[in-house]
């Protein structure tokens, strides 16, 4: 969302019967019961769609269905297992409250109130929330234009014929699916090869981009040319490497100018496909998020380890974990060990082992940041 909506009436706007059954005024019900029922006459009807206009009188009733509105002079339901409905008298045996079995006006929202405000994402329950209101159309963020490149000769199409040596181009699969499902329109290019001039050409091509990710070639070896590439097209370095496993050589830098079309983010991240999603989930989604307008920060939360983990200090290691809910709280347990992709899968949370830290012990508690789309819900 781009702005904050508001509510223009109450949601629901009237009174409605919560089941199906007979709309009464509570006093009439007070003395019923199995041994002394009430006996009601039942004077009409109110369905769904279809209010009564009569105002319910002493002693009488008006057959309800769920949803219906709540005629004028009732203030509460009785329930059909409640009552024996005898050609045109209605007998009560238990007696009810007022207020009983009805949904209140303005129950979810009043008029006035927020109802979606700046910076939620539009899914499912925000689009009914707009339907309930009656807006067909609300205010949001463009979606972030997103560049992805991957880089390395030894990178070969997915489906193509591995020749020795090479390696399928993982990562625009795995970043691709991860950014789109963030919310970006994603342009994409590669693989390219360790050549500065065809990485410098591919960068240049992918205009008006918001964002750019480029994976490999951000090391110091004689074939990384990512850095130069960038700095070549106009990128202005902010960092290069972080104290982290894995992912110590991802790059960050910015493109400034008068031209709008050329301001941009870039990120070099590294080629290890595990690597590259890791540093994706921890520094990518969150300037993505921050170019649709929401301002939350990832959620952390502390959780026990559940498995012994060998660590020397100096750096944050990242963990792929699932997270589950016990009684003495969350439990994170590791995915896999290695570097491969498959520990990815069904990740639901990053371990984040502090840097000042060395093993872990089976029961630890160690900080974790939950991996997926950030979302900022309404306030209410």
């Amino acid at each position: 969302m781009a702005e904050d909506v508001v509510a223009g009436f109450d949601v629901p706007s009237f009174d409605r019967s919560a089941m199906d059954g007979f709309a009464v005024r509570s006093t009439d019900t007070a003395s019923a019961s199995r041994r002394s029922p009430v006996r009601l006459s039942i004077g009409g009807e109110s369905r769904a769609g279809h209010q009564t206009s009569g105002v319910l009188a002493p002693w009488e009733a008006i057959r309800i269905s769920t949803g219906a509105a709540i005629p004028a002079g009732a203030d509460a339901v009785v329930r059909v297992e409640d009552t024996i409905d005898s050609g045109g008298i209605l007998t009560v045996s238990a007696p009810v409250g007022a207020g009983a079995n009805i949904r209140d006006a303005g129950e979810d929202l009043i008029r006035g109130q927020l109802a979606l405000s700046k910076g939620t994402v539009v899914d499912a329950g925000a689009l009914g929330v707009l339907a309930s209101i009656g807006q067909k159309a609300a205010p949001c963020v463009r979606r972030p234009r997103v560049g992805l490149l991957t880089t390395g000769d030894e990178l070969t199409e997915v489906g193509a014929v591995l020749s020795p040596g090479s390696v399928y181009d993982i990562n625009s699969w795995t970043l691709s699916a991860l950014l789109t499902e963030a919310g970006a329109e994603l342009v994409t290019s590669g693989p390219i090869g360790d050549d500065p001039q065809a990485l410098r050409a591919a960068i240049t091509t992918i205009e008006h981009v918001d964002l750019l990710v480029v994976c490999g070639g951000v090391s110091v070896g004689a074939h990384d040319h990512v850095k130069d590439a960038l700095a070549r097209t106009g990128f202005v370095q902010r960092f290069w490497r972080v104290a982290m496993r894995p992912g110590s050589p991802t790059w960050f830098g910015v493109r400034d100018g008068e031209d709008e079309g050329r301001r941009a983010l870039a990120f070099g991240l590294p080629g290890n496909p595990s690597a590259a999603m890791i540093t994706a989930m921890l520094f990518v989604l969150p300037a993505l998020a921050a170019l649709e307008g929401m301002t939350d920060p990832p959620t952390r939360l502390r959780a026990r380890f559940d498995a012994a983990y060998a660590k020397r200090p100096g750096v944050v290691q990242a963990v792929c974990c699932r997270l589950h809910s016990r009684d003495d709280g969350w439990h994170a347990l590791p995915t896999g060990h290695g570097h491969g992709i498959s520990r990815l899968v069904g990740v639901d949370a990053l371990a984040l082992i502090e840097a000042d830290r060395a093993d872990i012990s089976r029961g630890e508690l160690v900080t974790v940041q939950l991996v997926g789309r950030p979302r900022r819900a309404a306030p209410r």
